[in-house]
């Protein structure tokens, strides 16, 4: 970057101080220009990306970092910080984490990674990238506003494998939610997105939240909330989706809604549009059908 940075001031020095015609200097400063947005870009993007090695449970990565777990990882309460909940890895907004194949596993409490700004800003996104596994944590996945992109990552064998809370929006590519006690993704807001999603045997719900549209979602064996739980009064699209063998309201339903619905090309037993308070206690009323086969 030195050099860059030492070919421009040598041009633009020509440029103001050289000799030649009006054009000449025109065209000298025309370069010079395009030589400073170009080194500074460089130097932008020099700055954004700067990689660091993960190599301890409760390590912090930082906005503009790249964070690339070393080996497996095993947090535990005692460990953490406060010595109450297990501490995993911390991902700012504008980070990235690659988890490199390995997993990162918990003492049953605590989180595995969380999306969190400690200077408060929340612009950019938090990314996790695998492959790679999250187990064993009361949470898998957890933080509140902000981006969230998850890619090739397998969250199994938590209490929850994913709770968010006030996301703008949060983006699933290949990723794995299943056989966890409880809850296998939920967001409180925002929009959800995603492709070749799986969330299946999970004790509560497979997928739950304002589900904007997903494709190839994989939703099958989950309890009380089905597979697929739209919280999202706006339309949402389920496309070339499996969502079977589930038993939302203990009435064995598949698919959830409180707002419109288009399955296409999806497969799902049975689907109910129910009326949704909350308050004290979480009460549904179903409303309606769903196009699932069985209706």
């Amino acid at each position: 970057m030195t050099a860059i940075l030492h070919s421009r001031r040598r041009l633009c020095d020509s440029a103001v101080g050289g000799e030649g015609d009006v054009m000449t200097w025109i065209h000298r400063g025309l370069a010079c220009a395009v030589a400073t947005l170009a080194s500074g870009a460089f130097a932008a993007a020099a700055d954004t990306f700067r990689p660091v090695d993960v190599t301890r449970c409760g390590q912090f990565v930082r906005r503009g970092e790249v964070g690339t777990l070393r080996a497996d990882l095993h947090c535990a309460a005692a460990e953490s910080s406060l010595g109450l909940t297990a501490d995993g890895i911390l991902v700012d907004f504008g980070a990235t984490l690659r988890l490199g194949g390995f997993t990162i596993s918990g003492d049953g409490s605590g989180f595995g990674v969380e999306c969190s700004s400690q200077g408060g800003r929340r612009r950019g996104w938090c990314v996790v990238e695998g492959p790679g596994e999250i187990t064993n944590f009361f949470n898998g996945i957890d933080g509140g506003g902000g981006r969230v992109r998850l890619r090739n990552v397998t969250v199994h064998r938590n209490r929850n494998g994913m709770q968010y809370k006030a996301p703008y929006v949060i983006e699933l590519f290949g990723v794995v939610m299943s056989d966890n006690a409880e809850l296998g993704m939920t967001s409180r807001g925002g929009i959800i997105r995603g492709s070749d999603v799986e969330t299946s045997r999970n004790g509560v719900v497979g997928i739950m939240g304002p589900i904007a549209r997903i494709a190839r979602l994989t939703a099958m064996g989950n309890g009380r909330l089905g597979g697929a739980y739209v919280q999202r009064r706006g339309a949402a699209r389920i496309v070339d989706s499996v969502i079977t063998g589930n038993d939302g309201l203990g009435a064995g339903l598949d698919v959830l809604s409180i707002g419109p619905v288009k399955l296409r090309n999806t497969t799902c037993g049975r689907g109910a549009r129910i009326r949704e308070v909350l308050g004290g206690v979480e009460t549904t009323t179903v409303l309606g059908k769903l196009p699932c086969a069985a209706n």
